[in-house]
């Protein structure tokens, strides 16, 4: 199996629409900053089976809060519950990993869990499994 560790707060796919009504990824400069960061950490050949994946994704303690809750949430005992959609999340780091890791997207049967929680150290990890019969 691998593992894979992107420091920095989650990114979730996006898409907008230009001026002149063409599609764009306003996050591409991102993307291609974390595909150096995945390159850095993975050098075999990408998976060419179907794969099972797990992600977690870990969002900074708001400063602002009270104590209390602040403490809840760097011992892990908190969800995060707001903005972004785990769904695009999920998508980004896929497009993230596509020809590095894995062949391609396609290849993910499975996604065995994917949880959002609010950690001292905002990062996102990846797990990924060739999937069984």
């Amino acid at each position: 199996h691998s593992m894979i560790f992107i420091d920095g707060v989650p990114t979730p796919y996006s898409i907008k629409k230009n001026k002149w009504g063409g599609l764009y990824n306003p996050r591409k400069p991102l993307l291609s900053q974390i595909k150096w960061q995945i390159r850095a950490q993975y050098r075999q050949r990408p998976y060419d089976q179907p794969v099972v994946c797990g992600y977690y994704f870990g969002f900074p303690i708001p400063k602002k809060w009270p104590k209390e809750k602040r403490e809840l949430a760097f011992e892990g005992k908190m969800l995060h519950d707001a903005r972004p959609d785990i769904d695009n999340l999920i998508k980004f780091y896929n497009d993230a990993i596509k020809k590095i890791v894995i062949e391609d997207d396609k290849l993910i049967s499975e996604c065995l869990f994917a949880e959002k929680r609010y950690d001292p150290k905002p990062q996102t990890v990846i797990w990924i499994f060739y999937a069984e019969n």
